[in-house]
């Protein structure tokens, strides 16, 4: 019986590997720093990674310390990392245009003045996995590198998504890039 409830699940899609947060949830160094130092798995040699579901412990990352290295000047402004790398198993879509609404948990969607999410947005963050990822990215960037007028150079938030989306079988992995310019420039 067992063995049937666990193939049921697999062919139903993945099988969701917890923590699994919204852009509005998941643990920043601005918003709650230690929440972010339990839940984000950090490398001393690369501090610009966050590793939600611990991928990185085996691998061979010797590269891209060498390239952080060599860069290191162009990715560090007043002791403030402008470089995030956010490493995650899966992500979870909502399920309806009305979860979102009504959670708490995506309320930071609603909270911009100058980007309006109107209804056919939050419809296409709910349907489309592009979307998603986008509007995904861009929220936690607004987050991880709050509004700084004294800041003169572009922040880089890449989200990496290893397995794709929980209730997908196709485990595609996404990636998705934000510097801070309007949504619609970042495809």
């Amino acid at each position: 019986m067992l063995v049937f409830i666990v193939l049921q699940m697999a062919n139903a899609g993945q099988i969701p590997v917890p923590p699994i947060f919204t852009p509005c949830t998941f643990p920043t160094p601005t918003d709650n720093r230690h929440e972010y130092r339990l839940m984000c798995n950090t490398i001393p040699r690369l501090p610009f990674i966050c590793d939600l579901h611990n991928q990185l412990p085996h691998a061979n990352l010797i590269g891209i310390e060498a390239a952080y290295e060599r860069y290191k000047a162009y990715f560090n402004q007043n002791n403030r990392s402008s470089l995030a790398v956010l490493i995650v198993r899966q992500l979870e879509a909502p399920a309806s245009a009305a979860a979102v609404y009504k959670s708490a948990s995506y309320s930071c969607l609603f909270e911009s003045e100058c980007n309006q999410m109107d209804t056919e947005v939050v419809h296409g963050f709910v349907n489309n996995i592009k979307i998603f990822i986008k509007i995904y990215t861009w929220k936690l960037y607004e987050r991880w590198f709050p509004v700084d007028d004294s800041c003169t150079k572009a922040n880089v938030l890449a989200l990496m998504v290893l397995d794709g989306l929980i209730n997908d079988v196709r485990k595609i992995p996404y990636v998705g890039i934000y510097t801070g310019w309007p949504l619609q420039e970042n495809d």
